[in-house]
């Protein structure tokens, strides 16, 4: 890949993480409800409510966080294989 491509990449994988993460959260936190972000696996669940048992609520896993990142590396890599093709023709 040249320089050229690895930006295109970068943008391409940034905008993808962070948009799905965003579609595909749920944003209630600040109601008494469970904001969950992350896709395809939730990698951070919090609460905007008071809590009893927040330990259960409230929690991050970086492991989940890379596998979310991992997967979207891929489908970055078969979006840009698929500007390529579409640019050939």
């Amino acid at each position: 890949m040249n320089r050229k491509e690895v930006k295109q990449f970068i943008i391409i994988f940034t905008s993808l993480f962070f948009s799905t993460s965003i579609v595909f959260g749920t944003f209630e936190g600040d109601q008494d409800g469970k904001t969950l972000i992350g896709f395809p696996f939730i990698f951070s669940s919090d609460t905007g409510g008071k809590c009893y048992d927040c330990e259960e609520i409230k929690w991050f896993k970086p492991w989940l966080l890379v596998l979310d990142a991992l997967i979207m590396q891929v489908v970055t890599y078969f979006t840009m294989l698929c500007i390529k093709h579409l640019r050939k023709k």
